[in-house]
């Protein structure tokens, strides 16, 4: 329970629910709008709301008093947009996609009971999706981060804020570029039960993550030749198009090194190299899990 302006700072799932009932293994899923919703109805400030849509979606409450959504003005205050810039280099323009498609702006006079909620940020007459407001910096201006909407067409954009369905400041405009070629990569890899393990896979389930990939629902593996087991997959970065992708080794695999390939369409990833010292089927004090 948290007093009267007192915040706090989640991590919870943002993964699409499963038709299965929550269980300690995968634990409850929670989307975008739930977390909207169950903040609107417990007055409580919502802050930042970052990676729905994955695994590990973060947001910051702040609580506040009893009714006080109801109380909530527009008071029309001379609000200011200072400057934007590229959430991420920090450089004047934004390209329509991609792991960059995000814009800070730092606004003067901000309401101080000014949430995500009942915040509306419109590109050329879209809506991106506002995901942090910080707190205030020197001078009283604070920073208020957006990701782009689907489909913006580049060149100058225009943007306008609006709040409890007013403007809150005067329109600006945002430079907007075309987004720069997708790379597929893989990232990482490890023992899906064992992150800090690296490459040395023991649990018989190999963890991979993956970058720049418009979709992992194409992507194959095979381990030396052979096909792996129990493929699976979910988005932890989706603007940046970055997957984890499990999956289960053989159980006759040996011991020793091993090369994992992926496929993604007509594209072959470099092979991956592991080392397999241990699996389930070889040791049967310890259970499987994926």
């Amino acid at each position: 329970m948290l007093k009267a302006a007192g915040r706090a700072r989640l991590q919870l799932s943002g993964l699409p629910p499963r038709s299965k009932a929550p269980d300690t293994w995968d634990g409850v899923r929670l989307s975008r709008d739930e977390i909207a919703d169950y903040t609107r109805d417990h007055d409580i400030q919502l802050l930042a709301l970052e990676g729905a849509g994955t695994q590990e979606m973060w947001t910051t409450w702040r609580k506040q008093p009893s009714g006080w959504r109801a109380r909530l003005r527009n008071p029309g205050a001379p609000s200011k947009i200072q400057r934007s810039a590229n959430t991420q280099t920090g450089e004047p323009a934004v390209p329509a996609s991609g792991r960059f498609a995000c814009v800070s702006f730092w606004i003067e006079q901000l309401p101080p009971d000014c949430g995500l909620n009942d915040l509306k940020v419109v590109f050329d007459g879209a809506p991106g999706s506002p995901c942090y407001i910080g707190p205030p910096e020197w001078g009283g201006v604070y920073q208020l981060n957006v990701q782009l909407p689907r489909g913006i067409r580049t060149g100058l954009v225009p943007v306008e804020l609006l709040w409890l369905g007013a403007p809150l400041c005067p329109t600006v405009w945002l430079r907007v570029l075309p987004p720069g070629v997708m790379v597929p990569r893989v990232c990482s890899v490890t023992d899906g039960a064992n992150p800090v393990g690296g490459a040395h896979i023991g649990s018989g389930v190999v963890k991979l993550v993956a970058e720049d990939l418009a979709d992992a629902e194409s992507v194959s593996a095979v381990v030396d030749g052979r096909p792996v087991e129990d493929l699976k997959y979910f988005p932890t970065d989706a603007p940046a198009g970055r997957f984890e992708i499990n999956f289960r080794l053989p159980a006759d695999l040996a011991h020793g090194a091993h090369q994992i390939e992926l496929q993604q369409g007509a594209r072959s990833f470099p092979p991956v190299a592991i080392d397999v010292v241990w699996l389930p089927a070889q040791d049967s004090g310890c259970a499987r899990r994926s």
